[in-house]
């Protein structure tokens, strides 16, 4: 799109060629007349490879006079290429410092950016990080999951000069809860003999299991184990496991 002004104007010439100084063009559009609405030409891209092409319009006029000027362009179909290798689906994190490793890659990058959701509500994104170059295999942001516990969606988006976009996510778990160990029977100082079922319960997003023991007196030093549950949180409740208070006397 553009203007000639040239009252004798017999013709003019778009063409186009490739590199910052080309030594050959192809002719997109000759015409005799600028169309009112000053488009020039109408230029087919899809064949071509993406790169850099330099335009050029030539007008001439009745007394063989002869004016030319350029434009240097990129065509670019070429979506930026994004991936995020670190961390892997599903895993377990927590705490600061966690490394979002991954690639946001395209010659004319104009920025990336590295977002959270909870998978409950995933189109509410809160930011990590960003940046304006590209990288490749390299830390993007630094994420601080403080006060974050379930399910989350890490998502990496990337958008170039002309507007091509580019997106990944990947699933992960965060757990920073301390585990819930809780005993509810027996009591604080209650009576019993023989066999005494201990419940309970046990609880945690990532729960792994619990060890249940005993020691002697208020303020043990040494403990002997009883039961150990793995893999199943524990409900209220529920039992914990049954200690042998047989022969003994006194607080455990």
């Amino acid at each position: 799109q553009g203007d000639i002004i040239e009252g004798n104007l017999t013709r003019y010439v778009v063409e186009y060629g490739i590199g910052s100084s080309p030594t050959v063009y192809n002719v997109i559009q000759i015409a005799n007349a600028v169309p009112q609405n000053g488009v020039l030409a109408q230029w087919d891209v899809r064949s071509l490879a993406d790169s850099d092409y330099t335009i050029r319009v030539t007008a001439y006029d009745s007394l063989g006079n002869v004016s030319s000027e350029t434009r240097l362009v990129k065509i670019d179909r070429t979506s930026p290429r994004v991936s995020i290798p670190e961390p892997v689906r599903d895993q377990l994190l927590s705490g600061s410092g966690i490394e979002i490793v991954g690639s946001a890659v395209d010659q004319n990058l104009v920025g990336y950016n590295v977002s959270y959701a909870s998978a409950s509500d995933p189109l509410v994104k809160t930011e990590i990080g960003s940046g304006l170059v590209s990288k490749d295999a390299s830390v993007l942001a630094t994420w601080n999951t403080g006060g974050l516990t379930g399910d989350f969606v890490l998502h990496l988006s990337a958008i170039d000069a002309v507007g091509n976009e580019a997106s990944t996510f990947v699933t992960v778990r965060l757990d920073n809860d301390i585990p819930v160990a809780e005993i509810a029977s027996p009591t604080y100082l209650a009576v019993r003999r023989g066999v005494v079922e201990v419940t309970g319960n046990a609880r945690d997003f990532s729960f792994a299991g619990l060890f249940l023991d005993y020691g002697i007196g208020e303020n043990p030093t040494e403990w002997t184990y009883v039961n150990a549950i793995v893999g199943s949180s524990v409900p209220d409740g529920g039992a914990l496991g049954f200690v042998d208070t047989e022969g003994r006397n006194g607080p455990i």
